[in-house]
């Protein structure tokens, strides 16, 4: 993900449409509740994902672990809990900045994360076909840093195992107004 403060700005062009995904934008997630998923499953959120989740409701499971997962990340800001919770196991990471594995990027987002001037808006995420992203602006005050981030993950069941992350600086100059969001 972001590692020590340092941002790597990355122009790309993501192609959501063909992921045939079940959409969860929200405004404010402040009032978020814990999505549930279909009944049949297990008590909802679990205490930890599970690998071998599969049938017919995987996909809806796979949203409300993506929308708990979120409420963590942003809400809570409690990056131990949404990693114990949801990446208990296997984590790649394609950041060219970052090493493999969990036990790197907890540190790192928990530094992030615990900063008081950072702060993220214009929130949504959803998740399909075994995969999620979120979308997100993120602020660094005293920095004076504005970003547009995505983090793309693949499931494995209802568990996150990979990860990806674009990054665009915002400079607040940019020649088309609805850029980014």
């Amino acid at each position: 993900m972001m590692q020590s403060f340092r941002l790597i700005a990355v122009a790309l062009t993501l192609c959501l449409s063909s992921l045939g995904a079940v959409a969860s934008p929200v405004a404010e997630i402040a009032e978020l509740e814990v999505r549930q998923p279909p009944p049949g499953g297990p008590h909802w959120p679990p205490a930890v994902c599970n690998p071998n989740e599969s049938g017919p409701h995987l996909q809806a499971r796979q949203q409300a672990a993506l929308d708990d997962f979120a409420r963590l990340y942003f809400v809570e800001r409690d990056i131990d809990t949404a990693f114990d919770r949801w990446v208990p196991g296997q984590y790649i990471r394609h950041n060219p900045n970052a090493e493999q594995g969990r036990h790197t990027a907890i540190p790192a987002l928990k530094a992030l994360w615990g900063n008081p001037q950072m702060t993220t808006s214009n929130r949504s995420w959803f998740a399909g076909e075994g995969y999620g992203m979120l979308h997100f602006k993120f602020r660094i005050g005293a920095a004076n840093t504005n970003m547009a981030v995505v983090d793309k993950f693949r499931f494995q069941g209802t568990c996150i195992v990979e990860h990806w992350d674009v990054m665009q600086v915002i400079t607040g100059n940019e020649p088309n107004p609805i850029a980014f969001f």
